[in-house]
């Protein structure tokens, strides 16, 4: 059947020619989109540390992406009759963002001055800065008890530098220091005394004062504050710990004044000195602050999810004190250390009990933290009981499986016994992996090898946990915690799933589609188009999955986990690995998932694989919901097509 049989002999020929040429820009959007979704995915490889790279590659990444965006914007307005406009400024935007990371430009985001704590998530770092926006993260995604907070945004930072006479006096001083005119100290002096003279605008100090009454109207009583650096860069790819200045005990009419201290401390001779170090110009240093409230601890403490001296070993250490964690984070005093197993249960395996004479506190009547002495109890007791240390060495792990490395934890116990998480990082571990590698190949030997080489690995990685399997019609939100989830499709409608598993399996699927793209941006080991997962996979098996070897093996194996934690990851510090990283948070996360949602729309587009799914979802829904045949029966243009199709 020809189209003028299919579509009615009075349609004129430059509507079948209109309806032709839309069909062939239909079929370029797809293949565009393929395209950015293949770039995407070869992108986030060379992300897992296992492929080297250059700037040429990162460069030639960023026009080929912008190249096939682009191409698909065109494509959809020219089928939908210019209908989605207003893409190109949202693909103008992340354009600009692609760039700017490319060439490694600082970016402050034009965010909120202010947002609380519970509202941020991890992909907000530019604005937040990393500290807190992964405080936030494990409060949102794995329920941890975190203080209640709020951050004021590196926009207010760089906004308070550009609008006073700091930001020129911070080139000024970069200049003199490159040129060796001045040394760090003196340029410390410069620039701390610049930003603590200057006063802060009466806008900031409002907000800050207003979100503490918030606060305390939620805590029904005066409370004392946390007031952190979080700049942007810290505790990332490079660590900056203990280089920048937070204080405890600020009351509310100082929280301003300890602002514009934790501000200052950008430029104390240590941060600058670390910066000059690892090539981090000055002028690129920006600070989101955390303002939280004060704990009422018992105890607290630090604890590295791995031994960083012996990371080979399948041991959790943490060191703990009566009172606030201050004596344990600056390393003074007697402190009490035990050793606990990885494993559940968490076994303490060793414990040295410190005689502790002081501990730091804050009251109400004197807000800065003290050294006070310590009850002929407190003096000879362990500061944490053996069963909060199996609490806490279970939130630990938690957040380790979902952070998707070794961490370094700031912890705190409160009067009502639950474990607050005040801070977690990547824990910089170098272990010697050959020395593991023997025992590894052995103890794969003594597991039943259940599905092995077949699909094709989507994400790398090793997970472990009791398989869920997913049928095509499920209708649920949540499934158990590290569980590996198991489905037939690799249906975008699993993406929220994604986060709360351990690994992801399925029957049928691509490395390009957009569930493989969620499975890489979270970090989680997938292995799609296995063709069998569903029929040798049932619910509540335990499995272990090598998203390295390809492999799903039966019951857990230890070695495969630990190994994932320790091995080596030198390449995350290399400027091409930071850049890519960077690059990545304005390509690859999606955040349109739901074509149903209120934000399924042009200016809700952040990145391009937000763009490529809207684009594809509309010009799916162009062709296959009626919008170019308005009607079968009434159109004169259209014909009822009756086939007799033996099924």
């Amino acid at each position: 059947m020809g189209w003028r049989e299919l579509f009615g002999h009075s349609r004129k020929k430059e509507n079948l020619d209109s309806l032709k040429e839309k069909i062939e820009k239909f079929q370029s959007l797809l293949n565009e989109n393929n395209h950015v979704l293949e770039l995407i995915a070869d992108a986030e490889e060379n992300l897992g540390g296992d492929f080297l790279f250059d700037i040429q590659y990162l460069k030639s990444l960023s026009e080929k992406l912008e190249s096939s965006v682009k191409s698909i914007v065109i494509d959809l307005n020219f089928i939908t009759e210019n209908k989605y406009l207003s893409l190109l400024p949202a693909f103008e935007k992340i354009r600009t963002e692609v760039e700017d990371a490319l060439f490694s430009k600082t970016k402050v985001p034009n965010a909120p001055d202010s947002i609380d704590l519970s509202d941020i998530g991890i992909n907000m770092s530019d604005a937040v800065g990393d500290k807190m926006g992964r405080l936030a993260e494990i409060q949102k995604r794995l329920k941890c008890i975190v203080p209640d907070g709020f951050v004021i945004t590196s926009k207010v930072c760089k906004n308070f530098f550009e609008h006073t006479n700091i930001a020129e006096e911070i080139s000024l001083v970069s200049e003199s220091l490159k040129k060796e005119k001045i040394s760090i100290n003196e340029a410390e002096k410069k620039l701390t005394d610049s930003i603590l003279n200057e006063p802060l605008s009466k806008k900031i100090i409002k907000k800050i004062q207003k979100n503490i009454s918030l606060m305390e109207k939620k805590a029904k009583k005066n409370i004392l504050l946390s007031v952190r650096s979080s700049a942007i860069g810290e505790d990332s790819y490079h660590s900056f710990a203990g280089l920048h200045d937070s204080f405890l005990g600020v009351d509310s009419s100082k929280a301003p004044e300890a602002y514009k201290k934790v501000i200052a401390s950008l430029f104390n001779s240590r941060a600058i000195k670390y910066r000059l170090i690892n090539g981090e110009p000055i002028e690129s240093a920006i600070m989101a602050v955390g303002f939280l409230q004060m704990v009422d601890v018992l105890s607290s403490g630090v604890l590295y999810t791995v031994d960083p001296n012996s990371p080979e070993q399948n041991t959790i250490i943490v060191s703990a004190t009566t009172g606030l964690g201050k004596m344990v984070v600056e390393g003074e005093g007697n402190i009490d250390r035990f050793v606990i197993s990885r494993n559940s249960p968490h076994q303490i395996l060793s414990k040295q009990i410190a005689i502790k004479q002081e501990k730091y506190e804050v009251s109400q009547k004197n807000t800065e933290a003290e050294l006070v002495p310590t009850s002929s109890l407190e003096k000879s007791n362990q500061a944490i009981s053996d069963i909060s240390l199996d609490k806490l060495a279970h939130i630990a792990m938690q957040i380790e499986r979902y952070m998707k490395s070794a961490q370094d934890i700031e912890w705190a116990e409160d009067k009502n016994r639950d474990i607050v998480i005040l801070q977690t990082r990547p824990l910089r571990i170098q272990a010697n992996t050959e020395n593991i590698a023997p025992k590894l190949r052995a103890a794969v030997k003594k597991h039943k090898a259940l599905i092995s080489g077949q699909g094709m690995v989507v994400c790398r990685g090793v997970g472990y946990g009791k398989v869920v399997v997913i049928p095509d019609d499920y209708s649920f939100t949540q499934i158990p915690e590290n569980a590996v989830l198991v489905a037939r499709h690799s249906s975008p409608k699993l993406a929220e799933l994604v986060p709360m598993a351990s690994a992801v399996i399925t029957d049928v699927g691509s490395t390009t589609s957009h569930l493989a793209t969620i499975t890489r941006e979270f970090k989680i080991p997938s292995i799609m188009d296995m063709q069998i997962a569903t029929m040798i996979l049932k619910n509540g098996m335990e499995v272990t999955v090598d998203a390295e070897e390809n492999v799903i093996y039966e019951g857990k194996v230890e070695e495969l986990i630990h190994y994932e934690v320790i091995k080596s990851l030198s390449l995350e510090d290399t400027p091409e690995f930071r850049i890519l990283n960077k690059m990545l948070k304005c390509i690859a996360p999606l955040n349109l998932k739901d074509p149903q949602a209120r934000n399924f729309k042009p200016r809700f587009c952040d990145t391009y694989h937000d763009i490529i799914r809207f684009a594809h979802e509309k010009a799916v829904e162009y062709f296959f919901e009626g919008h170019y045949v308005v009607s079968t029966k009434k159109s004169p243009h259209c014909k009822m097509v009756i086939l007799n199709i033996v099924t």
